[in-house]
């Protein structure tokens, strides 16, 4: 398999994109069904997570109350992100939240 190099607009790589901060506490409290860690682990497509809430990989998974208020914190680290390294994305993404918010 090739790799992909996945760039910003700025020409910038994503080393600095912002982590999520509650990945670690999440995998401990959620973990995977086994069948989704052996499709990981043998870096097989695992599109059974789009209708998954169980663990944090799943479309459907629901923040915890007490993890709010650190993953507002985290998007708005990735909001600021996008706004330095990809302009014209944030400005697409804050037209749709606008949108939404009417």
């Amino acid at each position: 398999m090739e790799n992909i190099n996945v760039i910003n607009e700025d020409g910038t790589n994503l080393d600095n994109f912002p982590k999520n901060p509650l990945i670690e506490k999440w995998k401990k409290e959620f973990p995977m069904r086994s069948f989704c860690v052996e499709l990981e682990e043998n870096n097989l497509e695992n599109y059974s997570c789009l209708s998954c809430g169980r663990c944090f990989r799943g479309t459907f998974f629901k923040i915890p109350k007490e993890d709010l208020e650190i993953y507002k914190k985290y998007l708005e680290k990735i909001d600021e992100y996008n706004k330095i390294h990809n302009p014209n994305m944030y400005k697409i993404l804050r037209l749709n939240d606008d949108k939404h918010s009417n």
